[in-house]
């Protein structure tokens, strides 16, 4: 589990991640996420998303042993497979731009996380 160190978690908060991770083990998911949990709570339902905005995270480890720490290879398959603006959300969020910036302005695990989970 990550937690950004900003972050202010619930007395609740490991136990509703491992519950979490327990029951998405069985629905092939690569992570669970603190801002999606907290609209999951708000809105009494799952969301299955392929976001990665990293507040917090709980994933498996035989899925992060798929982690690719390789921004450029990483930039190259999105690009070679044309998924460039479907990685972005359609268009509305720049995380090609971080791997292309990254390392020189952005060292960021969690775009590469990303990258990884979505391809």
């Amino acid at each position: 589990m990550v937690v950004e160190d900003d972050v202010v978690v619930s007395p609740f908060f490991l136990r509703f991640m491992n519950e979490a991770l327990s029951y998405y083990r069985t629905n092939h998911a690569s992570a669970a996420f603190l801002d999606i949990v907290i609209r999951c709570l708000a809105n009494a339902g799952d969301i299955l998303h392929p976001a990665c905005r990293l507040l917090g995270l709980a994933t498996w480890r035989d899925r992060w042993k798929t982690f690719n720490p390789d921004g450029r290879a990483l930039l190259a398959e999105l690009r070679r497979r044309g998924l460039t603006h479907a990685f972005d959300f359609e268009g509305a969020m720049g995380f090609t731009q971080m791997l292309e910036d990254r390392p020189r302005q952005n060292d960021s695990w969690a775009v590469r996380w990303h990258a990884t989970a979505f391809e």
